[in-house]
């Protein structure tokens, strides 16, 4: 995510981004504890109203490594006549992990309806220009005929297949943690009932099996990785003639007419993917519960899922701001 608010909307993604908020985190973390308190017989109702004052929080979180101590705390003494259910035999972890897994349901909901709006957007641009010739090109060089149907639906098909991905791994990804201590409670009727208030899939505790985690980061490098190959592809076209398009300025050469997104996809793709290798780090999980490998997916995962948003946008925008694929 963008640290310069002058870049947010070229490489970042507000609605992904407001997912990992504040707000957003304390949401789950509330829904967490609500669906315990309930799922133990007892009336959350009490807790409705809870707003925790962020700058303790943040203070704790300095001292703790986690927020959730001091906004536990404060939850407690907001609600002290549920202090004997709140947060039973659950950790902090259950409640991060949670709220993460909860912040990628969303996000894999808004990737699910953007993937589709990208392959109907690629399908028209088939069926309008498909028929027209291109030169293929293999290692740089000119090849044997094609036509931008065969170049487009390449892309059509990759598009395609990460549609497919995505609704394999949602139910691998979109799971409760609920560990305790050292991440060995069992699946029992409370944690399956605790799940299924919150929406999610019961499973084993993952506390130190980031696999589900390593994995969806694989995903979206895979998705912006296709996106990337798209955007080389018409940067190169753009040079050689064979699209028109809308881009950007020049501040030197007025006339000239850059292929922004284009460009912008390919970078969102090399950054993904160098922020894989630091995912594939959280996987080296001391014993029963790593305060490293925690804190390393807070750095690198919300950024990934909020860089494949942008590119999932700027996908579509591209690919519809092409008026024409295709040699004069």
């Amino acid at each position: 995510m963008p640290v310069n608010a002058i870049f947010a909307e070229l490489l970042g993604d507000a609605e992904i981004e407001a997912l990992f908020s504040e707000d957003a985190m304390f949401a789950d973390f509330l829904a967490f504890q609500s669906a315990l308190v309930a799922a133990q017989g007892r009336d959350a109702g009490a807790l409705a109203d809870f707003a925790p004052d962020l700058e303790a929080v943040a203070r704790g979180t300095l001292a703790d490594g986690v927020p959730i101590p001091a906004w536990l705390a404060a939850l407690k003494a907001h609600a002290p006549g549920l202090a004997d259910v709140l947060h039973k035999n659950a950790t902090s972890q259950d409640l991060t992990d949670t709220a993460l897994t909860l912040a990628l349901q969303r996000a894999n909901a808004i990737f699910a309806v953007r993937l589709k709006a990208l392959a109907g957007t690629l399908e028209t641009a088939i069926d309008r220009d498909g028929a027209r010739p291109l030169d293929g090109r293999t290692r740089m060089q000119r090849a044997l005929p094609i036509t931008v149907g065969d170049r487009l639906g390449g892309w059509l098909e990759a598009v395609r297949d990460l549609e497919v991905r995505l609704r394999s791994l949602r139910p691998d990804v979109e799971v409760l943690q609920y560990g305790g201590p050292v991440g060995l409670n069992p699946v029992d009727d409370l944690a399956k009932d605790l799940a299924a208030r919150l929406g999610l899939g019961a499973v084993r505790p993952w506390h130190t099996n980031r696999i589900r985690l390593a994995s969806y980061g694989a995903f979206l490098s895979l998705v912006t990785g296709a996106l990337g190959k798209i955007g080389q592809d018409i940067g190169l076209m753009a040079q050689m003639g064979e699209v028109t398009l809308s881009g950007g300025t020049s501040s030197s050469m007025p006339g000239k007419n850059n292929p922004v997104r284009a460009e912008v996809l390919v970078a969102l793709a090399r950054k993904t993917a160098a922020d894989l290798s630091a995912l594939h780090g959280a996987l080296i999980a001391e014993q029963e519960r790593s305060g490293a490998a925690m804190t390393l997916e807070w750095l690198v995962l919300p950024g990934m899922v909020a860089q494949t948003g942008a590119a999932l946008n700027h996908a579509s925008a591209l690919i519809a701001s092409v008026s024409r694929f295709g040699a004069p």
